[in-house]
């Protein structure tokens, strides 16, 4: 008998949940059934294979699908509806986000139809040693210097984006964010973005209404309710009302679509990246440049929004301090060696 090690006891008693050990579906379970609606690539991709198939059985006799993403919308946003709103009414199932469950892990394996772990970006912030390099991931500029990253997208992001090659796909973003390189890496295709996300009430159905007889996948893409939950608070008012303007938005898309849906097969998908949990200060924790976790690492750790202002240059003082502390212990070991 091996004794089991405390990752495997964290799986074990349920704190982690493996994708292959649970009922509910992963998103990814989605997004390959996705993939392989638009792109006839093969579902049966050992171990997710028959919970895959069971996600493409509830979209593989549609011809558009529009699939809507409500940044951190989870489920325990879901939950608070009312159980006669459009979105608990026509509720399928709740999925497992990926893990890390963050903003730049989750859409890049929306992009790509893979774990974190197969797509190889980890979260906002990362440090990629080959190139010695402290990025921001989806602006894709310089974590301390905010300057444009000179890295080829293909080494940053390995994986292949799945909607760059799907038929008709239309991308829709905000503004700001349309012309960026992660967009770019995103959605090879067509592209719109909007001021407001109501916009997407004339936008979807154009899109649609050109390629009747044909398919379509149109994404689109809302900041919030994430936004004002990193602001305000999970149980904030201000999240609620945020919430119920963007349902709002989703009613007024699908009465919208219903004339086409009667010349062709619509389904709406409305889905998060991840949810969202308040953490109180007494079990949080915040480490400083003196911590002693410092000593093992070639980066620091993400900064509070608040701190912000002054982020470039505290971030630069910290990566000083560990760089000194790393050059220090290699000093210590060539000494100990010449010893």
């Amino acid at each position: 008998h091996t004794a089991s090690s405390p990752l495997q006891d964290l799986f074990d008693n349920k704190t982690f949940i493996h994708p292959t050990q649970t009922s509910r579906l992963s998103s990814v379970n989605l997004l390959r059934a996705l993939r392989s609606h638009f792109t006839e690539t093969n579902v049966t991709i050992a171990p997710l294979a028959t919970k895959t198939e069971e996600a493409l059985k509830l979209i593989q006799h549609t011809d558009h699908i529009v699939f809507v993403l409500l940044d951190a919308f989870g489920m325990h946003l879901c939950e608070k509806l009312p159980t006669d709103h459009i979105l608990r009414k026509h509720l399928v199932t709740s999925m497992t986000a990926v893990s890390p469950s963050t903003t730049a892990c989750a859409l890049t394996s929306v992009a790509t139809a893979e774990f974190p772990g197969q797509h190889a970006i980890f979260g906002w912030n990362s440090y990629i040693a080959e190139k010695d390099t402290h990025t921001q991931i989806l602006p894709f500029t310089n974590r301390f210097t905010g300057k444009p990253l000179e890295i080829p997208v293909s080494e940053v992001f390995p994986a292949p984006s799945w909607i760059s090659v799907a038929p008709n796909s239309l991308t829709i973003t905000n503004q700001e964010h349309l012309h960026g390189v992660y967009s770019s890496y995103f959605s090879s295709g067509e592209c719109a973005g909007y001021q407001n996300f109501e916009d997407i009430l004339s936008i979807v159905p154009k899109h649609i209404e050109r390629h009747i007889g044909e398919k379509t996948f149109t994404y689109a893409y809302s900041p919030e309710p994430d936004h004002t939950q990193h602001g305000e608070g999970v149980t904030h008012p201000n999240v609620a009302q945020v919430c119920e303007h963007l349902t709002t938005i989703i009613t007024e898309l699908v009465e919208k679509l219903k004339p086409l849906g009667a010349r062709s097969r619509i389904s709406v998908i409305v889905t998060a990246d991840h949810g969202h949990i308040d953490i109180d200060k007494a079990n949080s924790v915040f480490l400083e440049p003196t911590d002693d976790i410092y000593k093992y690492l070639k980066t620091v750790f993400s900064v509070r929004r608040k701190e912000k202002r002054g982020e470039e240059k505290r971030g630069e003082e910290r990566r000083e301090k560990i760089e000194d502390r790393t050059e220090n212990r290699e000093e210590n070991r060539g000494r100990k060696t010449k010893e």
